[in-house]
C-alpha cells in the first residue's frame, strides 16, 4: 500500500484471518501513524491463508501483510499482462537453441554438485539454468527479465511476482515495489503425469508433445555432455 511519507506506521486492527474470504478493496489491516489511522485493503480477491503481521508490528511501504490465495479466473487478465503462447510467432515458440554452453563443479562428493547452463536463441532470447544439490532448502524458481518487465515464479510456495518499470520516470528506484499474487500450491511433476493420462484417456491432444518431449531431452543430453 502507498503510506505516503509516513513513518514509524504500527498495525492497530488486524480485520481478517486465515480462511476468510476476501474481495478487492476489503479491509485487511488498519495502521496508525502520527498523523492519521489509514484501513488497508486487499489488493485481490481469494481466501486469506496466513497473516503476516501481528497487532503492534511496525510496517513500511512494500511490507506484505497476508498471503492471499487466488484461482486463475479471479485474476484480471490485464493484471498478470502476459502474452499468451497463442499470441506468440510460431517460429519464437518451435526455435531451438543455438548455441548450449554448460559448466559443472563438484564441492561436496566426487559427481558434480553445481551446474550451470546458458541457452542462446536465434530470436535473442537468453536462457540461464541453474542446478544445485548444495543448498540447505529444496526450491524451484523460474524468473524473466525484458525491458521494462521484472516476473518471478517460486514453484515451491506458489507466489508470483511482477514488476514493470518506465526507465523514463524513475525518481527513486528505493520506491519500486512488486505486485505480488499467490497461485495454488501443487506437484509440477505430477500435474504433468495427470495432463498426459487424461489425454489418453480422452483421446485428445497432450498439452506437451512427442516432439516437444524429444527436444527437451536433446537439449538436457547436450547440456549433460558438455558438463
Amino acid at each position: 500500500p502507498s503510506l505516503g511519507d509516513a513513518e514509524n506506521t504500527e498495525v492497530i486492527e488486524i480485520c481478517v484471518s486465515p480462511g476468510d474470504s476476501v474481495d478487492s478493496d476489503d479491509s485487511i489491516v488498519v495502521l496508525e501513524s502520527e498523523k492519521a489511522a489509514m484501513d488497508v485493503p486487499a489488493s485481490q480477491n481469494g481466501v486469506v491463508s496466513k497473516v503476516l503481521v501481528k497487532i503492534g508490528d511496525e510496517v513500511k511501504e512494500g511490507d506484505d501483510f497476508l498471503e492471499i490465495e487466488v484461482s486463475e479466473q479471479d485474476i484480471p487478465e490485464e493484471k498478470i499482462n502476459l502474452k499468451k503462447e497463442k499470441d506468440l510467432p510460431e517460429d519464437e515458440i518451435l526455435e531451438k537453441p543455438d548455441s548450449i554452453e554448460s559448466t559443472g563443479v563438484n564441492i561436496i562428493t566426487e559427481k558434480i554438485d553445481l551446474a550451470n547452463a546458458r541457452l542462446r536463441f536465434p530470436s535473442g532470447c537468453i536462457v540461464d539454468l541453474t542446478a544445485s544439490r548444495v543448498s540447505d532448502k529444496s526450491e524451484r524458481k523460474m524468473r524473466i527479465f525484458q525491458t521494462g518487465l521484472y516476473l518471478s515464479l517460486d514453484y515451491g510456495t506458489g507466489q508470483a511476482r511482477k514488476l514493470e518499470v518506465n526507465s523514463g520516470t524513475i525518481s527513486n528506484a528505493d520506491k519500486l515495489v512488486p505486485e505480488s499474487f499467490q497461485f495454488e500450491r501443487g506437484d509440477a511433476l505430477l500435474s504433468e503425469i495427470k495432463s498426459f493420462l487424461l489425454s489418453i484417456k480422452d483421446d485428445k491432444t497432450p498439452k506437451v508433445s512427442p516432439q516437444d518431449g524429444i527436444n527437451a531431452m536433446q537439449v538436457a543430453w547436450q547440456i549433460k555432455n558438455n558438463l
